[in-house]
């Protein structure tokens, strides 16, 4: 995996080499320093990139790199595997997305039931809203 950063912020980890360049700025490139697995392009104005060659794995343990956003590291919060980006909760099952959060309901139950789950939800909290 590389990983992708924008003045010490990261950017993206991405695992083809070729897949850098859609992250880097689209202008000239005034310096370039390549100090081991660290490659740092000095864009000027724009900042310093940095394309740094890392051993972490996508995964759902701290120190991994986040599933979801692909851009933050998960750090363990209260026993929780939580993305330091988004804030995904990934070891405890929470999602930080809603996408993700059906995806995960629709793997539980069949469809059919899901979407009467969900109608039941809709009604009770209008009826809790309007009383």
């Amino acid at each position: 995996m590389q990983r992708i950063s924008h003045n010490d912020k990261t950017i993206k980890y991405v695992k083809d080499p070729r897949d850098v360049v859609k992250y880097l700025p689209d202008t000239m490139i005034k310096d370039i320093s390549i100090n081991g697995k660290v490659r740092v392009f000095d864009y000027g104005s724009k900042g310093l990139y940095t394309v740094e060659i890392t051993d972490k794995q996508v995964g759902i343990k701290s120190g991994d790199i986040c599933q979801i956003c692909m851009a933050g590291e998960l750090s363990d919060y209260g026993g929780c595997a939580t993305c330091n980006n988004c804030g995904s909760q990934l070891k405890c099952g929470l999602w930080g997305d809603s996408i993700n959060m059906w995806r995960k309901i629709k793997n539980v139950f069949t469809v059919d039931r899901c979407i009467k789950k969900m109608n039941l939800i809709y009604e009770i909290e209008n009826n809790l809203r309007f009383k």
